[in-house]
This record gives structure tokens, C-alpha cells and sequence, in this order.
């Protein structure tokens, strides 16, 4: 059975101030049930409120990983 590599996302909000960061995510759906769980009723946000771009990350294995701050 061949491993199939997962497709990574950015997710933006753009508001009155420009566009930022909201997360990164390999399950855009999931990451919206998570996102509007802590919002509240007729607050929940949908998956076109926000801009999608496919990426690729680069993720390192070893000491350091241990010793990292972001």
C-alpha cells in the first residue's frame, strides 16, 4: 500500500486591517468545527470566509524540535 503525502493549507482572514494568519491545517474541515466551536451561535463562520492556499511544510525530525521557541 503507497503512502499518499497530505495536502497541507494556510488559512487567512482578511479584515479591515489587511490580511493575517489564522492557522495551517491538513483538514480544512475539521479544523472549521474546531475554529467555530469556541464562537457563538449564529457567529459560526463558513470555510469561504476565509482564503485557502495549498502549501507545503517543512517539517524536521530530531534535537531540534526539542529545543525549539517559536
Amino acid at each position: 500500500m503507497k503512502f499518499k503525502e497530505p495536502t497541507w493549507y494556510n488559512i487567512y482572514y482578511e479584515g479591515s486591517e489587511g490580511r493575517y494568519h489564522v492557522a495551517t491545517t491538513n483538514d480544512l474541515k475539521q479544523w472549521l468545527v474546531e475554529h467555530n466551536s469556541e464562537r457563538e451561535k449564529g457567529e459560526q463562520e463558513k470555510i469561504e470566509d476565509f482564503i485557502i492556499k495549498k502549501t507545503t511544510p517543512f517539517i524536521y525530525r530530531g534535537e531540534c524540535l526539542k529545543n525549539a521557541t517559536l
